[in-house]
């Protein structure tokens, strides 16, 4: 073997990824977009693995005055793979398929007067394909400066997770934290 050589099933020999980005930067907003196609491939015998995904995202930050910021974004995301996978009946070989179609939309605003700022955001995924699942995030900070470099800050957070197929792995996880930065 060699180090050219796959050790598991799905590392890839082959991988080409093409990424384009466009922006556009004012005073008053910015605005940029990303997509990017990725293609990963083992072709060794036995294995058959072949991975195709794509994203195209865009996004948009506003500041209509000084202490306020807002911003809002939305993705799409497809992947396709395909595998050779030997029945546990009668040993045999098929290829198994997997797809999936993901969307997310996120957005938030922050403000910072002084030396206090606030911020707060949002975001939501959802995927449809093989493994439908849907997840919501929220997320609040608070920080105020203190002296020379120091502060302390606040936050919460909630995330809330649901699959369609397997109701058992659904959670809402909630987070608290004080922290002190220098």
């Amino acid at each position: 073997k060699t180090a050219d050589d796959a050790v598991l099933r799905t590392d890839f020999r082959d991988k080409r990824r093409y990424r384009g980005r466009a922006g556009y930067r004012h005073s008053l907003f910015s605005v940029s977009f990303t997509a990017q196609e990725t293609k990963l491939e083992n072709d060794q015998q036995g294995i058959g693995w072949n991975m195709k995904t794509q994203s195209f995202s865009g996004r948009l930050e506003v500041t209509p005055i000084k202490v306020l910021s807002l911003f809002g974004g939305a993705a799409l995301y497809d992947g396709e793979s395909d595998i050779f996978i030997r029945r546990p009946v009668d040993y045999g070989i098929e290829t198994s398929h997997n797809k999936e179609k993901g969307k997310s939309y996120d957005g938030g605003l922050a403000v910072a007067v002084d030396r206090f700022r606030f911020d707060g955001s949002f975001s939501t995924y959802k995927n449809e394909g093989n493994f439908p699942l849907k997840l919501d995030r929220i997320r609040v900070r608070a920080e105020v400066d203190l002296f020379q470099g120091w502060g302390i800050a606040g936050e919460v957070s909630r995330d809330k997770y649901r699959e369609e197929n397997l109701t058992g792995a659904d959670y809402t996880s909630n987070r608290y934290g004080v922290f002190l930065r220098y």
